[in-house]
């Protein structure tokens, strides 16, 4: 049988990647700190130990003769926790423990990375394609540039085939609740005004669930290695559409939007939309999940967390 081992499981995208794998028959085995309250429910193998560790990650691994390494697991996307040193811990430094324990699993054939838009910083109006120099522009950007060039480069000198999927803008049910679309869900669902920035950022949106489906087919595909894909639907929306769209599928009042009652991020670019063509070409992934289907998807499971909403 294959085996994926899937690092950051209990996030937002290790579920997604995990029912995606299962679904196309491979087994899933999920290396944690802390088993999850909910690992009953679902395929997944969960397995406690310490990413941080090579030796006891690579001695808990091991026994279930992992084929593929789908590693999710890093630290930085919520803007508190972006201490520098804290950064380069869980995403550069984890990173190398990671690939150091897939080079002592002999039967590993593959390692799939996450990696970010945020390691090309301001890339344009244009769709960023991988081209593009790494030229982040904040504390987290630097730390996923410095992992994906960590991870390649490693691939190269330890004969791992290593490649990084740079994601753009995936939201989903799994997000935090105080992410964008989660928080505009619950203000407008219980009537409240939601404080907002402008809302004229140009954004890529990719549904958790594509997400997960763009690793699967990555790994069947055999996807060359020593190489970045970007995985993203290649179609720019502002903060400002999406948000009234998701206003108009819920019957909410658009007043409710406080436009401008939040300053822009200063490391925040207008325009981060993607090209996923290359890895369009390397495996026939498109995404599927229709921008309405997907904003109502995440407002059902705001509904379901909250109960009274």
């Amino acid at each position: 049988m294959r085996t994926a081992v899937v690092t950051g499981g209990t996030g937002q995208l290790g579920p997604a990647v995990a029912r995606a794998l299962c679904g196309d028959g491979w087994r899933v085995v999920c290396p944690v700190r802390q088993l999850p309250v909910t690992q009953a429910r679902g395929e997944v193998i969960w397995v406690p130990t310490r990413l941080d560790d090579p030796a006891q990650l690579t001695r808990d691994i091991a026994p279930w003769s992992p084929t593929a390494v789908v590693h999710l697991a890093g630290s930085g996307v919520r803007a508190s926790d972006r201490d520098a040193l804290a950064l380069v811990h869980g995403n550069v430094a984890l990173t190398a423990s990671v690939l150091a324990a897939a080079r002592s699993w002999p039967s590993v054939k593959r390692v799939l990375c996450a990696g970010s838009v945020a390691e090309l910083g301001d890339p344009g109006p244009a769709p960023a394609d991988e081209s593009l120099p790494l030229r982040p522009i904040s504390d987290y950007g630097s730390a996923k540039a410095a992992a994906t060039v960590l991870a390649l480069g490693l691939g190269r000198a330890w004969r791992i085939p290593v490649a990084v999927l740079r994601l753009f803008g995936v939201y989903g049910p799994g997000e935090r609740p105080d992410r964008l679309v989660p928080h505009l869900c619950r203000c407008l669902l219980q009537g409240q005004t939601a404080p907002l920035t402008s809302g004229e950022q140009i954004r890529d949106w990719t549904f958790e669930d594509d997400v997960g489906a763009a690793f699967a087919a990555a790994l069947d595909a055999d996807l060359p290695a020593d190489a970045v894909y970007h995985v993203c639907s290649g179609v720019g929306l502002s903060v400002r559409a999406v948000a009234g769209r998701l206003a108009d599928l819920l019957g909410a009042d658009r007043q409710k939007l406080g436009w401008g009652a939040l300053p822009q991020r200063g490391d925040e670019p207008e325009v981060l939309v993607g090209n996923p063509g290359r890895l369009v070409a390397a495996t026939g992934w498109q995404p599927r999940m229709s921008l309405d289907d997907g904003l109502l998807r995440v407002a059902g499971h705001v509904r379901r967390r909250n109960g009274a909403v």
